[in-house]
């Protein structure tokens, strides 16, 4: 009897009429005769009459009235089995944890720094004035509120800040950070639900944190990370609630309440995880029954109403807003959505090709195509899946990914998985024999080093370069006061100033609330 497994090298067996005892990777023994062996060819073990003398294609026929077969939980057997992909994560780690601590204490002044400002006030108000969702901010005036996205990220700084007794930009980048890292789970446990093994996963999470892009951002003072991870964590948790037999209810309310969450932190980000989630719930409904469609749509329909209600909530507060209502979802509709022209402006479609190349080297996509050539009928699937899931946020948000480097933060996972269903296609077809394991364990080992390059020579250059505070935040403290209000005549908005001019540590007056 030949049993195929791909990854498994250590198993146990339970039968009806035989007690088996776990011995080693290589065999198992069974009663008194029957041995499961490890042969040479690692795709597969062999179960022998060791009573026979003939040679293996003469062994027995099995007599068993069942046999199941489970793969080892040994954490200890795992770690020898998946050494290459532990070295491989466990270096990519080293690298990650170098690049996030770089100008840990430099000013906001790097990457997108008024962007970065605007996320620092208003996770400050929230620090000294105490907990408001509608998003204070004190750089356009009393009411002294511009609700953008639901504060989740701001409000999980201050409270870090509170706790540690830290400053916020410290509470910030610590939080975004910890966002970053969380989501590595949730990755390791979606690929499991995509047939991954474990080398396979560790490769993949390893390209991920060593993406420039993923390592810049991972410390950045934004709700990127915050967005990222928690759609992450409800796409995992959707998959595994549709895969589930039957219903069951506390993983269909945790997934609902997770989507929620994700949704109202950034609206923009869920909407990409959309994409892989309905493809899921079609496969999976065209295996199955149709109550996977109701399924999915409880886990769905609550966070995408969530998001309406705040959409429209945060712009009814601007539109009466004297100086805010430039910032409403319809005053900013051509901003966030693009132009069908600039879909087809060859200058778009460069500035994608320069964003791909932020998270992976364009040559990574060599192990895509290999994967769509010898990869089986699943495993082209999920390229595709992951490739229409890079797309989507790009040509749904076209101009918002062309301004910002950081939108490719919510697609960066989409881009990873692809080219690990790439490499994981070959390690499958060919990775039976060491030559060719050895082969892809060193592209990856390569494309893991070409980012670490990449790294250093763009975003990592720009991450320690110590650009001074605008000078006029500076003189703006010097000639006034914490307890003045300051318009500002010819300059354009700049959360950038109003931070380092020290106006965000302070309360409005009664005066001004009223």
């Amino acid at each position: 009897l030949h049993y195929p497994l791909r990854r498994q090298r250590q198993m146990c067996i339970r039968d009806s009429s035989h007690a088996g005892r776990f011995i080693g990777p290589r065999h198992l023994i069974l009663g008194d005769h029957w041995k499961l062996s490890r042969p040479r060819r690692p795709s597969g073990y062999l179960l022998l009459d060791t009573r026979s003398t003939v040679g293996l294609g003469n062994t027995p026929q099995i007599r068993f009235s069942s046999l199941s077969m489970k793969a080892s939980t040994n954490a200890m057997a795992n770690l020898r089995t998946n050494w290459v992909g532990n070295l491989i994560l466990f270096a990519a780690l080293i690298f990650f944890t170098w690049a996030v601590a770089r100008g840990w204490s430099l000013p906001l002044t790097d990457s997108h720094s008024s962007r970065q400002a605007q996320t620092a006030i208003t996770a400050n108000m929230l620090h000294e004035n105490g907990w408001a969702p509608l998003t204070p901010f004190n750089g356009l005036g009393a009411p002294w509120s511009v609700p953008m996205e639901f504060p989740t990220y701001q409000l999980t700084t201050a409270g870090f800040a509170y706790l540690t007794g830290g400053d916020i930009v410290s509470a910030g980048r610590l939080v975004s950070l910890l966002f970053a890292l969380s989501a590595l789970p949730a990755l390791w446990l979606l690929l499991g639900r995509l047939n991954f093994g474990s080398i396979e996963r560790s490769f993949v999470l390893a390209l991920l944190i060593a993406s420039p892009l993923y390592a810049h951002y991972a410390r950045a003072l934004l709700i990127e990370t915050a967005a990222t991870a928690l759609s992450l964590w409800w796409l995992t948790a959707f998959f595994e609630s549709l895969k589930r037999p039957s219903l069951e209810r506390p993983w269909l309310f945790a997934t609902t309440a997770l989507g929620i969450v994700a949704a109202l932190t950034k609206v923009t980000t869920f909407a990409v995880f959309l994409a892989p989630a309905l493809i899921i719930m079609i496969v999976l409904w065209r295996k199955r029954n149709h109550t996977i469609v109701y399924r999915a749509g409880f886990m769905t329909v609550p966070a995408l109403v969530a998001a309406v209600w705040w959409t429209h909530s945060s712009d009814a507060l601007k539109a009466v807003h004297p100086y805010a209502d430039f910032l409403t979802s319809t005053a900013l509709s051509e901003w966030n959505w693009g132009t069908l022209a600039q879909r087809f402006d060859p200058e778009w479609w460069s500035r994608l090709v320069y964003h791909f190349q932020l998270i992976t080297p364009a040559w990574a996509l060599l192990f895509v195509f290999a994967g769509l050539i010898w990869g089986p009928k699943l495993r082209r699937l999920g390229i595709v899946a992951a490739l229409v899931t890079f797309f989507v946020g790009p040509l749904a948000f076209a101009n918002l990914y062309y301004v910002h480097d950081y939108y490719y933060m919510a697609v960066a996972p989409a881009v990873i998985i692809s080219v690990g269903m790439g490499f994981s296609a070959l390690w499958q077809r060919f990775g039976d024999r060491p030559g060719p394991r050895v082969l892809i364990t060193i592209a990856v080992a390569g494309l893991l080093v070409a980012q670490v390059f990449a790294y250093r020579d763009g975003l990592g250059r720009g991450q320690m370069k110590n650009r001074p505070v605008p000078a006029f935040a500076h003189l703006l403290r010097e000639l006034t006061t914490p307890e003045d209000n300051i318009i500002l005549f010819g300059r354009e908005w700049d959360p950038l100033v109003t931070y380092y001019a020290c106006l965000l540590y302070t309360s409005p007056s009664p005066r001004d609330r009223g």
